[in-house]
This record gives structure tokens, C-alpha cells and sequence, in this order.
């Protein structure tokens, strides 16, 4: 059996949907933090996010027949 780890401030990449960019925008409308949604943005629809803060921002939206909030429902770790 193979095990793969995570440390919840791992870092990780997601592609979002345009439902993700909304679901995102919406999360820091009312919080003092601007400037973070532009923190998190790497290029086109590519995020980056510690694994923790994924989950805060998205977690609530995650369930079976949702909508697809990452491009192919794909969550990227880069290993080193």
C-alpha cells in the first residue's frame, strides 16, 4: 500500500471555474483583506492556495452534484 501525505500548509494549485473565481471574490468581499484574492492569482484562472485556506474558502461548496469550482474538480501539489 502506497501512503501520500499532506501537511494542511502545504501549498497547492487550482485552476477555478468561473463559479470558483465568484465563490473567491464573494469570500473576501466583506473582509478586511484587500488585495488577497490578487495574492493568490499566479496567471489566467490559476490559483495558488495553502491547503488550509482552500478548504476555509471552498469547503462549504464541496459535496456530491455541486458545481465544479476547479477546472476538472483537480487539486495540483508540486513535489519536489
Amino acid at each position: 500500500m502506497s501512503v501520500f501525505e499532506l501537511n494542511i500548509n502545504d501549498t497547492v494549485t487550482v485552476t477555478l471555474t468561473e463559479a470558483g473565481i465568484v465563490a473567491l471574490e464573494k469570500h473576501y468581499k466583506d473582509l478586511p483583506s484587500e488585495g488577497l484574492v490578487k495574492y493568490h492569482h499566479i496567471e489566467k484562472n490559476l490559483y495558488r492556495f495553502q491547503i488550509w485556506e482552500l478548504m476555509r474558502i471552498f469547503g462549504k461548496h464541496m459535496e456530491q452534484g455541486a458545481v465544479q469550482y476547479f477546472e476538472d474538480n483537480r487539486i495540483t501539489k508540486n513535489v519536489m
